[in-house]
């Protein structure tokens, strides 16, 4: 029989992050070699540099804001000594985050004055979000912005003197 193949559970990233993918591979006549591939949502396979220390080997896969969202399959491949070949597959998922710019015209004003609110909601990749209103946490209450194309714009007067966060 081919080598015992352990892989670490894997999670869902957001990408642009790295997924580190880890496996102990074990077998009585010793591993021969070992290979570790990517099959992404679309279809393409990515073959990683394996790194070993002892029985433990890894490699890392790096994603971008260009890789497509969904479920992905790591396989990893060993053959013994003697070419007895043994292979596990692992599932992760690749999602997305939102990328919010706030700005805030002027950032000090006094109570009564006017302060303008604007910004950008988009995907991590800057395409536009699918949602058509974002929501501001303001220390009067909650207030739904409709987005155009992205962005936002919202004037907003402060009916108390302090320091405020606005999220």
């Amino acid at each position: 029989s081919g080598p015992i193949i352990q892989m670490n559970s894997l999670s869902s990233i957001v990408r642009s992050n790295t997924l580190t993918i880890n496996a102990n591979i074990t077998d009585i006549s010793g591993v021969n070699n070992v290979i570790i591939n990517v099959i992404d949502s679309e279809g393409t396979t990515t073959s990683l540099t394996v790194t070993q220390v002892g029985d433990i080997y890894s490699a890392d896969y790096i994603t971008t804001t260009a890789n497509p969202l969904g479920e992905y399959i790591v396989g990893i491949y060993a053959n013994d000594n003697i070419l007895n070949p043994s292979s596990v597959q692992e599932l992760f998922n690749v999602t997305y985050i939102y990328s919010i710019d706030l700005i805030l015209n002027p950032l000090s004003i006094t109570t009564g004055s006017p302060v303008a609110i604007s910004g950008t909601a988009l995907f991590d990749n800057n395409s536009l979000i699918l949602e058509q209103n974002i929501t501001l946490e303001l220390p009067e209450g909650n207030q739904t912005i409709t987005l155009v194309n992205g962005s936002f714009d919202y004037n907003y007067i402060p009916t108390s003197s302090g320091t405020f966060d606005i999220i």
